[in-house]
């Protein structure tokens, strides 16, 4: 309940904050020109530059990964099923270089956020700044590159964690008998189907928004929300089907409790970005920018 809860204030947290972005984008391009990165460099903490400061409030909260995270308090895995889970690498010390800081970066000595392009702190030529651009361009190509080596081998260990797994719940099954043992696994499929189906609705989903913008990120959880929402209510009425008689009346209230956490969760974040408020419709996809996923 708590992990619920948390989840819900860092939603109003985000979108208290989302409608400043709008009214940085000029600046950002002006930024751009002058070689100070503009958009998208979290953690340059220009004091004039109001998305700045909520990318600086962002990475206290864990950067890049605060979408990420609150998603996945919700029960939502955003994660792009094309891509590695690069964060799941033993990196250690070098985690932050690795994944957070650009070819050509600085790190934040504070250790929050992207840190900065190094054209944001020296005074470099354009012939300086080309080559730079350059090299990120050809670090990202060779990096997908990688990326492919690196899925491939965690999907094959992904495939042996599973297949352990499953081998000892099948033994913790068997040592059920009778009905139990035929509802447990009856359980057990239920949630499988009910996994695959709110998986299908993210990747559906995912690709219809820009996830690097924080606004369009939330609004996309709600979306994936509510249309998880009727799978959730179907897979709970067919579980507590299962449930023997003598369990039902707590398993029951426990499902109440989380529903209605996740219900006011909901209602929370549809407050931050108006969309209980007349007059201001919900946040709507946008088309996806090329190269989003």
């Amino acid at each position: 309940m708590k992990r619920i809860m948390m989840a819900a204030l860092l939603a109003v947290f985000v979108f208290a904050f989302a409608p400043v972005r709008a009214a940085d984008d000029a600046k950002d391009a002006n930024d751009a020109k002058d070689g100070k990165g503009g958009k998208g460099d979290a953690g340059k903490n220009d004091p004039g530059n109001m998305r700045s400061r909520w990318a600086g409030m962002a990475g206290a909260l864990g950067g890049g990964n605060m979408l990420a995270d609150a998603a996945s308090r919700m029960g939502i895995d955003i994660h792009d099923p094309k891509t590695p889970k690069l964060d799941a690498l033993p990196l250690g010390v070098d985690k932050r270089f690795v994944l957070n800081i650009p070819v050509g970066g600085v790190d934040n000595p504070s250790g929050t956020g992207n840190g900065w392009k190094m054209e944001a702190i020296f005074k470099m030529t354009d012939e300086q700044t080309k080559s730079v651009d350059a090299l990120r361009d050809e670090y990202k190509g060779e990096q997908k590159k990688l990326d492919v080596d690196i899925l491939d081998q965690q999907k094959v260990l992904a495939a042996k964690v599973t297949d352990l797994r499953q081998k000892f719940e099948k033994r913790a099954n068997d040592i059920l008998t009778g009905a139990d043992k035929e509802a447990k696994q009856k359980m057990d499929a239920l949630m499988q189907d009910s996994s695959a189906k709110g998986a299908a609705v993210v990747a559906d989903t995912l690709p219809l928004y820009d996830v690097n913008d924080m606004a369009q990120g939330f609004a996309m959880i709600r979306a994936i929300q509510e249309k998880k929402s009727k799978i959730s209510q179907d897979t709970t009425t067919a579980f507590l089907d299962l449930v023997p008689a003598e369990s039902k009346p707590k398993i029951a209230e426990a499902l109440k409790e989380q529903n209605a956490a996740r219900d006011q969760m909901g209602r929370m974040g549809r407050r931050g970005n108006g969309g209980d408020q007349p007059g201001k419709p919900p946040l709507a996809p946008p088309q996806a920018p090329p190269g989003n996923f």
